[in-house]
């Protein structure tokens, strides 16, 4: 009956975490590793549009395998994951592009920025996430100070996504 109040409790989160945040991965990890280990069973059904949220204030910093890096490394700066593999996961895991669709609210850039949110850095892996997934995707600034922008335009994307969204066979 509330989604805005339900969506509110439920992406407050915090900000006390590890510093690299990791939303490309994570996704990977909900339908693969969570599907497989019987934690989301049965989430996912053929006659239903993917849809995929993204609300951060950082870059992705997703990566392939475990790793040690040398004092003074940071993750960010290397073993990055290319981005078109998360998009090609998702494409394998549904069987098509038009079966998915994603919205991101992170730092579009260009640069970092702050607003009544706080302070966001430019999220230029997940910029090109968008870029690389075409029409079913849609960036918009957590800079805007106000989410429901940035889910206003979700909407309109998943709308747009259900209405190609191809016959199952």
């Amino acid at each position: 009956p509330d989604p805005a109040g339900t969506f509110a409790c439920v992406a407050a989160v915090g900000t006390g975490g590890p510093s690299d945040e990791m939303p490309l991965a994570a996704t990977r990890d909900a339908f693969e590793d969570r599907i497989s280990d019987g934690h989301n069973a049965g989430f996912r059904r053929a006659d239903a549009l993917l849809a995929i949220v993204i609300l951060t204030d950082e870059n992705d910093c997703s990566y392939e395998q475990s790793v040690s890096l040398p004092f003074g490394q940071f993750l960010c700066e290397s073993m990055m994951e290319p981005v078109s593999n998360y998009v090609a996961f998702l494409d394998g895991y549904t069987g098509s592009r038009q079966r998915w669709a994603t919205a991101v609210i992170a730092g579009a850039g260009p640069g970092d920025c702050t607003s009544a949110l706080g302070d966001a850095d430019e999220a230029t892996r997940l910029i090109d996430f968008v870029n690389q997934t075409g029409p079913n995707a849609v960036i918009s600034s957590i800079c805007e100070g106000d989410l429901s922008v940035g889910l206003a335009a979700a909407l309109d994307t998943f709308s747009s996504a259900c209405a190609t969204f191809p016959p199952i066979e």
